[in-house]
């Protein structure tokens, strides 16, 4: 079954750029649309600054694990070059989000990086960014900026 539009959001920078855009033809109709969505962080706060140190210490970087800066980039390129996909179109758009102490933590826990540290360092990190929270009156607010890549494919 082919569809008209295949959509992706906060995913795709997982998946090499030539599977990924091999696949997504196989789904598609010709003219379908892909569409790859990201959320990016767009500036640093005083807050990220200040936290930067505590993400070093206890959640270090997955080796060979692309961000979603670098698969949005590496996808961007790879629709470009492809001939199996159109003229591609960003879309932009900047938004912030206050967080409380409590929806920061929980938030901590949604992503990968932080998922496969131990549950002590965890708590640990937690504890000590929960005062950093509380350095900046409780609650916290980042930046984010949300990018849409969309192409036509050629192939069918």
């Amino acid at each position: 079954k082919r569809f008209d539009l295949l959509l992706a959001a906060q995913a795709f920078h997982w998946i090499e750029t030539k599977v990924g855009l091999a696949r997504a033809t196989k789904f598609l109709h010709d003219a379908g649309t892909l569409a790859l969505v990201w959320t990016l962080d767009e500036s640093q706060t005083a807050f990220q600054k200040e936290s930067t140190p505590l993400y070093d210490k206890y959640i270090p970087p997955q080796p060979n694990r692309p961000t979603p800066d670098e698969g949005h980039e590496r996808y961007k390129r790879a629709l470009k070059e492809s001939s199996a996909f159109g003229e591609v179109a960003v879309r932009e758009v900047k938004w912030s989000q206050r967080y409380s102490k409590e929806d920061y933590l929980k938030l901590q826990n949604t992503y990968s990086n932080h998922l496969v540290v131990s549950v002590e360092t965890r708590a640990t990190f937690h504890q000590e960014l929960s005062k950093v929270i509380d350095s900046h009156g409780g609650s916290v607010v980042r930046l984010y900026k949300t990018v849409l890549l969309l192409a036509k494919c050629l192939l069918t």
